[in-house]
């Protein structure tokens, strides 16, 4: 028998559903893994951390959009990486839950180049790139199209950064203001160059508010992009419709399903997925005249929607997509996917 660690958030959380504060039914999805002969220990993170000796093992492990949590997660996993444990998703892939910046980076090493992306850590860094508009505007975070906007120059896009950065609050400014013109000259043993206006400078420099973002191609034309859930062999597909007079597909709600297969994008999506090291994996893909383009992707914490009320999913047979009707719950599914994992990819 098969035997797999499992990871949960404080109070047996494991989150992917509806909201990201209503966990999965960890009680069925034991169960679930249990029917497929997979021996399941359990411990929360903190347990992991301090208690539990884990080593060699093989460890599915629940993402959490909680702040704290995420950073504690992320210290974790790594930590378990290199005490030899197979960790799923992989720790490449938990950089890359709500931070777009890093998608970026490893879209980069899994050889993805269309859109172009620049990922940036301030405003005055866009001037050393030769930018093409419109361009789309990303910050870090951000789901359902929040965080992104579509710009044409770059006067536009300094101006939305402004308005994102924010300002400096009323202490600060007078803190500044007070430190170049309210101090006493000072002179301070092994630093020559000091003088308050150039502290002053320093400091300013210091505490300015800073947006990290990334510069995404714009694909024009486009009424939609396609959502491929991937689990195991079994792919969820929806293409996610704009809504008119905008641009953007995330968000919109308005999903069609369409059980003939485009071959294309399914051998794509296949390729992606047997390039990470996950038993899950959704991806954005946009189609043009161009080719197939990835947006975003995630390997936890994605909308489930096609999956517990989809029509179906392609699975490939004999070199062909078959389109399976029939969904289930996400515990079950999950499960699945943990258990081809296991078997075809360890």
């Amino acid at each position: 028998m098969r035997e797999l660690v499992l990871l949960t958030a404080p109070k047996r959380f494991i989150g992917q559903t509806r909201r990201p504060w209503v966990p999965l039914d960890v009680d069925r999805f034991i169960s679930e893994l249990k029917n497929k002969s997979i021996t399941v220990r359990e411990y929360e993170y903190h347990q992991a951390a301090n208690t539990a000796e884990l080593q060699n093992s093989t460890i599915f492990y629940s993402f959490s959009q909680v702040e704290n949590l995420r950073a504690y997660l992320r210290d974790l996993v790594f930590s378990l990486q290199q005490r030899g444990n197979k960790v799923l998703p992989s720790y490449e892939l938990l950089l890359c839950h709500e931070n777009k910046g890093y998608q970026e980076h490893y879209k980069k090493l899994l050889g993805i180049t269309s859109p172009w992306a620049y990922y940036l850590s301030r405003k005055e860094e866009i001037t050393s790139y030769n930018i093409s508009y419109p361009v789309v505007l990303k910050s870090l975070e951000g789901s359902n199209a929040k965080g992104v906007a579509l710009v044409k120059n770059q006067q536009e896009l300094l101006h939305k950064i402004n308005l994102w950065e924010g300002k400096l609050g009323w202490y600060d400014r007078w803190d500044l203001f007070r430190r170049n013109y309210l101090r006493k000259a000072k002179q301070f043993p092994g630093y020559p160059q000091y003088s308050n206006k150039l502290d002053q400078e320093q400091y300013r420099e210091h505490i300015e508010p800073r947006l990290r973002f990334v510069l995404q191609e714009f694909i024009p034309g486009l009424d939609s992009d396609y959502r491929v859930i991937v689990l195991g062999d079994r792919f969820y597909v929806s293409r996610r419709m704009t809504k008119q007079g905008d641009w953007r597909a995330s968000g919109t709600k308005l999903f069609t399903y369409d059980p003939k297969p485009n071959p294309d994008l399914l051998d794509y999506a296949s390729s992606l997925y047997y390039k990470v090291s996950s038993p899950s994996l959704a991806m954005d893909v946009g189609i043009s005249d161009n080719g197939l383009h990835l947006f975003e992707f995630q390997a936890l914490h994605f909308g489930v929607t096609p999956i517990v009320l989809g029509p179906g999913y392609f699975i490939k047979h004999r070199g062909e997509w078959k389109f399976q009707e029939g969904s289930g719950s996400y515990e079950a599914e999950l499960a699945y996917a943990i258990d081809h994992y296991l078997v075809n990819r360890m």
